[in-house]
């Protein structure tokens, strides 16, 4: 008989249940961040110029948070 081995990521890289929690956790948190920050460039809360406020939320908003700022 022919035995074929699989080997999946969590057995390569063994990590404590705990440690992909807090990952997790951070990753939301970074997210949620991002998409609050968009949306004070684009109410033009943090410069003075609205070109620089639609940068920063096309940073935050498409890089950072994932999504379109510009719809």
């Amino acid at each position: 008989t022919t035995e074929i081995y699989t080997l999946s990521l969590h057995d390569a890289l063994p990590i404590c249940r705990w440690i992909k929690y807090l990952g997790a956790i951070s990753l939301a948190f970074f997210w949620q961040q991002c998409g609050f920050i968009m949306h004070e460039f684009h109410h033009g809360q943090v410069f003075r110029t609205i070109s620089k406020d639609n940068w920063g939320g096309v940073l935050f908003g498409t890089v950072c948070f994932g999504i379109s700022s510009n719809w």
